[in-house]
């Protein structure tokens, strides 16, 4: 039994139609029981239609309410931006996991799954004032790769430095790559697996998912979508040159030898 359904019972509150009609003028104020919050969020949600916000004091109340509304509307709506745990309005770069889960978050609000799911975005009040790439940059960050199409390997290998991807031996993880010969996998962090793309000469001549660890192909793929895989990527300061330029102009004469 789908537990959705049960979300068309709220209707019947007049408290509820009182809100969702102050909500569709404008704004609105109400207090709800702490149990009934993932209740009333993911009718609202569902019947309004539109993008959705939603903040909390605390990073632990945000995950909790995130599991739940995924029970309520699908994981496949729910976006969850969490802390880094450095300071505030810092660009300092965060840990593995979490820089992940920021990257698969930014893409999902940049490149939506469907015009016609509108994204629940849910955060706390820390994580909402963590300093996170400019919206041009990021979805300026991207490259459509196609199966067929013309592209110069080690053209792609410097497009994917750019966007933060490291060059390992073997891709086991999300913002990874590596080449070798006419072969080139790569891991963007908004796919369930990565990517492998045979090359003759400058052509894209197949692409398959593969697992990570048998290494052996699972399915053809027949397009990819590559985004940033790092949020300190050159790609977001302007490229290799422009940063090296910035550390070369940085004042170090009051540092100690």
């Amino acid at each position: 039994m789908k537990i959705d359904v049960l979300l068309e019972l709220v209707r019947d509150s007049a408290d509820y139609r009182c809100l969702m009609a102050s909500l569709e003028r404008g704004s609105a104020q109400s207090l709800v029981i702490e149990g009934a919050k993932p209740y009333v969020l993911a009718a609202l949600f569902r019947e309004l239609k539109r993008p959705m916000l939603v903040i909390s004091s605390q990073h632990g109340k945000v995950s909790k309410l995130a599991e739940q509304l995924m029970g309520w509307l699908g994981a496949e709506t729910i976006t969850h931006i969490a802390e880094s745990g450095n300071l505030l309005c810092t660009r300092a770069s965060s840990d593995a996991v979490t820089s992940l889960d920021h990257l698969q978050a930014l893409s999902r609000l940049v490149q939506p799954i469907s015009d016609a799911t509108p994204p629940l975005i849910l955060t706390s009040a820390a994580a909402l004032m963590q300093k996170l790439p400019a919206v041009s940059a990021f979805r300026s960050g991207w490259m459509a790769l196609h199966r067929g199409m013309e592209i110069a390997p080690l053209k792609l290998v410097e497009q994917l430095s750019l966007f933060g991807y490291r060059n390992d031996a073997l891709v086991e993880i999300p913002g990874s790559y590596s080449r070798r010969g006419d072969i080139l996998d790569v891991y963007p962090p908004t796919e369930e697996f990565p990517i492998r793309m045979e090359f003759f000469g400058n052509t894209v001549e197949r692409m398959r998912c593969f697992d990570t660890l048998s290494q052996c192909s699972l399915k053809a793929v027949d397009k990819l979508s590559v985004g940033p895989a790092s949020e300190m990527a050159a790609h977001f300061t302007g490229g290799i040159h422009n940063l090296h330029k910035a550390i070369a102009g940085l004042n170090l004469s009051s540092l100690n030898p």
